[in-house]
């Protein structure tokens, strides 16, 4: 009995479909409200301590520093007329504190990076209740004060001002020392622009205000100048591989926002991309714009499949993005291969018809060869 080879065709064609979506929080299928990483900051310190006192005058110096988490602050090595409350530094000096000039350490921490620490010192003057030529003007002497405050932070290419005010009569002069390159003196504003590469803490900077009266105000500081910050960038991430029989669920893929001002709001436009799976065959096009919140660092961009029985190879597809509001992309494609986990096809073959045996010679008998379901592959049977 002679079978003629039967050749069986049969292309399958795997639908899945692709959309935009975000995560809700029961995890539904349908848009997200994102959420982002909360962002956190190292200490700074945003007030610089009062270095003057006077005998018998109560003084009196709340810090505030910023961070996040937010920071808390710590005094150490003040001397023994001041006191702590966990928030203000705060006494009167009497006589016998006068000219005395101790270091104190003031310090905020958070649990990021390294903590903020400030030293200086408090220079106390005799009491200026007491009368005198006044520089023969008639009115009291006075010992001068700085009653400015500098600011301890800069950044690389952006201009920094300090404007330097002090009282006393007479009339005080002011002499600064110690300045960094960068940094210029014009009566009685120091001004100027650190340049690229200059990131870090200055020397100590000594402003002093002198007028006759004892003693000299003095007041020192550094500049911490800040580094220009990175350009924002977005960065495409997802799964590599989702197989097929799981993927009905949906895959999430994450779109990152980097170097972003706090509270920056930003879009970007997505599209889904053909591979070996053709669009309205294998998935359905699909694309839109997708917000990242003020807050959040991420969006997520969700796509569905829609599951099989059918014998196939695998197939690959791409989700990009482009034209992001801000900053530029670093990675703009995210390649996903769709695993096929179904069996191979079965093949059966069952007798077409009967016919009788001749008394000699031959006669043919035709069979079917049937498969259990459709296979992508080329299929013969010998």
């Amino acid at each position: 009995m002679l079978l003629k080879p039967i050749t069986i065709f049969v292309l399958l064609a795997l639908t899945f479909s692709s959309m935009a979506c975000q995560e809700d929080d029961s995890g539904a299928k349908a848009p997200v409200k994102d959420r982002g990483t909360p962002v956190l900051v190292a200490p700074s310190f945003d007030t610089a301590p009062l270095t003057y006192a006077e005998e018998g005058v109560l003084y009196s110096f709340t810090p505030r520093a910023s961070g996040q988490p937010t920071p808390t602050i710590s005094m150490s090595g003040f001397p023994a007329w001041l006191s702590w409350n966990g928030a203000t530094l705060s006494g009167t000096p009497s006589a016998a504190d006068v000219s005395a000039s101790t270091l104190i350490e003031m310090r905020a921490s958070n649990g990021v990076e390294n903590d903020a620490v400030l030293n200086f010192s408090i220079a106390v003057a005799a009491s200026s209740m007491g009368g005198g030529g006044g520089g023969g003007s008639g009115q009291p002497d006075i010992a001068p004060a700085i009653t400015s405050t500098a600011n301890w932070s800069a950044q690389e290419n952006v201009p920094y001002q300090y404007v330097i005010t002090a009282t006393g009569s007479p009339a005080p002069t002011i002499t600064v020392s110690n300045l960094p390159a960068w940094l210029s003196r014009t009566g009685d504003t120091l001004s100027g622009t650190p340049p690229p590469g200059s990131a870090g803490w200055t020397g100590t900077i000594r402003v002093e205000a002198e007028n006759g009266v004892d003693p000299v105000a003095v007041e020192q500081f550094a500049i911490k100048v800040d580094p220009i910050p990175p350009a924002p960038t977005m960065a495409l991430s997802g799964p590599a591989f989702v197989n097929e029989g799981t993927a009905a669920g949906g895959a999430a893929f994450r779109v990152t926002l980097y170097n972003a001002p706090n509270g920056t709001s930003a879009t970007v436009d997505y599209y889904t991309r053909a591979g070996s799976a053709g669009p309205n065959a294998e998935y359905y096009e699909s694309s839109g714009t997708a917000t990242i919140l003020p807050g959040k660092d991420f969006v997520t961009i969700g796509v569905f499949f829609k599951d099989d029985d059918a014998d196939e190879q695998d197939k690959t597809f791409d989700l990009v993005i482009e034209n992001p509001s801000i900053g530029s992309i670093t990675l703009d494609t995210w390649s996903v291969t769709i695993r096929d986990d179904d069996a191979p096809s079965e093949l059966s073959v069952a007798r077409k018809d009967w016919q009788k045996e001749p008394a000699s010679g031959s006669v043919n008998a035709s069979f079917d060869v049937e498969m259990d379901k459709s296979s992508y592959y080329q299929v013969s049977v010998d």
